[in-house]
């Protein structure tokens, strides 16, 4: 409480010592200056006022920070490619099979399908739990969009290694595998980004597809692809055939139903 003191002069003071008295107590006075109520007033108006400003304050310096915005904007945008990465990468592999309609680009979507087969039985078979706060609950290691992406960027890297074997300008092969591979690893690294995998579902995933494709494209040399075997080809494009169709049947539907509830949701 703010309050005035009545002070002995100095000169009384002085002469109290002299004299070897005191100068007594009750005669030193506390008065008031600000009465109570209006003490009490005055200190809510303060709280009010420190109310107010506290957020004022708090917005200004996340205004003085535009960084602290820009990984939560970073995120929606990885959110948004990787849901469009499995809807990307089967138009592109059909693409090229309706484009090209020849013995590898057949037998490598032969083994992606039988590679991501042997990869859900081993998610089902491990069921470790994927990180939390996923937006799936089923086991994550390892990660089939990880395996697919990795059988893929693989048979595209061996593939062009062998045909840059006869030829003297081998830049082209060599450019294309090393975009396809960025792009694999990108796009797998998303899986990671967005929670939907622990990097070691993503890493075990990626390289489970890569052995596959390298151990597939070996069989491919000793079966299909090699020449002298022309006449099994019928029987490879009865099997892209229905590996295509079977394809169609288990993941694009799946993917249907996991977007309907996001997009009623955004409704």
């Amino acid at each position: 409480m703010l309050c005035s003191v009545e002070l002995v002069p100095a000169s009384l003071a002085r002469q109290s010592r002299r004299s070897g008295g005191a100068w007594p107590l009750q005669h030193c006075t506390v008065r008031p200056t600000v009465a109570p109520e209006t003490l009490r007033g005055r200190q809510a108006v303060l709280r009010r006022h420190l109310a107010i400003e506290a957020p004022a304050r708090a917005l200004a310096a996340s205004a003085d920070q535009p960084d602290m915005l820009q990984p939560s904007h970073r995120q929606a945008v990885f959110i948004q490619i990787n849901e469009a990465t499995k809807w990307a990468v089967t138009a592109a592999v059909a693409a090229v099979l309706l484009w090209r309609h020849d013995v590898h680009s057949m037998w490598s979507v032969v083994g992606c399908v039988a590679s991501s087969f042997v990869c859900k039985v081993l998610k089902q078979l491990i069921n470790q739990q994927r990180p939390t706060g996923a937006r799936k609950t089923d086991g994550g290691m390892p990660s089939s969009h990880a395996n697919n992406l990795g059988f893929l960027a693989t048979y595209v890297d061996v593939t062009c290694w062998h045909a840059s074997q006869g030829l003297t300008d081998s830049t082209m092969p060599l450019l294309t595998s090393a975009g396809v591979t960025a792009v694999a690893l990108f796009l797998a690294y998303l899986r990671i980004a967005t929670g939907y995998h622990s990097p070691a579902q993503v890493i075990v995933g990626f390289g489970l597809g890569s052995l596959s494709s390298i151990i597939w494209h070996r069989l491919g040399l000793a079966t299909v692809l090699n020449p002298s075997q022309g006449h099994l080809i019928i029987y490879l494009q009865l099997v892209t055939g229905a590996a295509a169709i079977i394809w169609a049947l288990v993941n694009v539907r799946q993917w249907m139903k996991e977007s309907l509830p996001r997009q009623d949701a955004a409704h």
